[in-house]
């Protein structure tokens, strides 16, 4: 089941985010050492403020109760990007991967973000070295437009590039 998380599902979101920066720490900006460090509340204030009615906010994928996938959609607040939704935290608990959940969330978001005429394309960036999230997106349909070269620097010191990724919801001519 795939549903929109409420403040009542922090502390499963809280476990899975800091499971995803421990097991897939380079495929995220933050770090686990910085976001283990913060309390229940600021994870419930984050779930709070990225739901926008009646679409946008974290959704989950649970596995009879269990969490064990999440992202986010948001909209284009700005006037001029309100034709653009925008996908974050896309993650699949590692003993959940390879059986198409990844593919099941991204498919379900994007039917949802489709109910919006005035929404015209999903963007979303990935880091250079996060080769599974890249190939999925791909096979979804989504086309890199662009690439910001050393856009990520690891905390060794290392550089990735981030890709930009754009999902066309309507044909442009």
């Amino acid at each position: 089941m795939i549903r929109l998380l409420t403040e009542k599902d922090a502390n499963q979101y809280q476990k899975i985010r800091l499971q995803s920066l421990k097991t897939d720490p380079e495929a995220f900006l933050s770090t686990f050492e910085s976001e283990s460090k913060l309390p229940l509340e600021y994870f419930q204030h984050k779930i709070r403020n990225a739901e926008k009615d009646p679409t946008f906010g974290y959704y989950g994928l649970f596995e009879s109760s269990r969490l064990i996938a999440y992202a986010q959609i948001s909209d284009g607040y700005l006037a001029k990007k309100k034709h653009v939704a925008y996908f974050y935290e896309v993650y699949v608990d590692p003993d959940f991967r390879k059986k198409g959940y990844a593919t099941q969330l991204i498919n379900f978001l994007i039917d949802k973000v489709r109910k919006y005429k005035e929404i015209e394309q999903i963007e979303l960036k990935v880091n250079s070295r996060n080769k599974s999230a890249i190939a999925l997106y791909e096979k979804l349909g989504f086309k890199r437009i662009a690439q910001l070269p050393h856009a990520v620097k690891e905390p060794d010191g290392t550089y990735q590039d981030e890709f930009i990724y754009s999902f066309s919801l309507k044909n442009f001519h």
